[in-house]
């Protein structure tokens, strides 16, 4: 774990300890814990994937927090355990919302590519998939 995540895990933990002292057992308050940890460690791993796609496609630094909130909900689409298929709809689904807000299609794809291994750029058949609304 990188200095960002351990720091993130201690205080999750102290307001574990403090909001739920005597009401969950100290085995409990670990297991949530180490499950925070666990996707915390992930959620940091496609963040920083997602940065990488930042260096390849150019993108200015006033509208990354906005790739990175789209890598958030990707994130959670994928902590939710959807079927490959139902993921990959889903995923498509978010690019366009994100496009219609104003971010650039090939920057999404891209982040749903590199940092959750979804494959959204082409269907089976081959013919494009994610299309822009014009």
């Amino acid at each position: 774990m990188n200095e960002r995540v351990t720091r993130i895990v201690r205080n999750y933990e102290a307001r574990m300890r403090l909001d739920w002292d005597g009401k969950l057992t100290k085995l409990q308050i670990c297991s949530r814990v180490q499950r925070f940890a666990a996707a915390v460690e992930v959620e940091d791993i496609a963040l920083r994937q997602t940065q990488q796609v930042f260096a390849v496609h150019d993108v200015p630094k006033m509208g990354r927090c906005y790739y990175h909130s789209f890598a958030r909900e990707l994130g959670r689409l994928h902590r939710r355990g959807f079927g490959p298929a139902t993921e990959r709809n889903e995923a498509r689904i978010l690019v366009m919302k994100w496009q219609a807000r104003g971010l650039e299609q090939s920057v999404l794809v891209a982040i749903a590519e590199e940092a959750f291994g979804l494959c959204l750029s082409a269907a089976p058949d081959g013919e494009e998939v994610v299309r822009s609304r014009s």
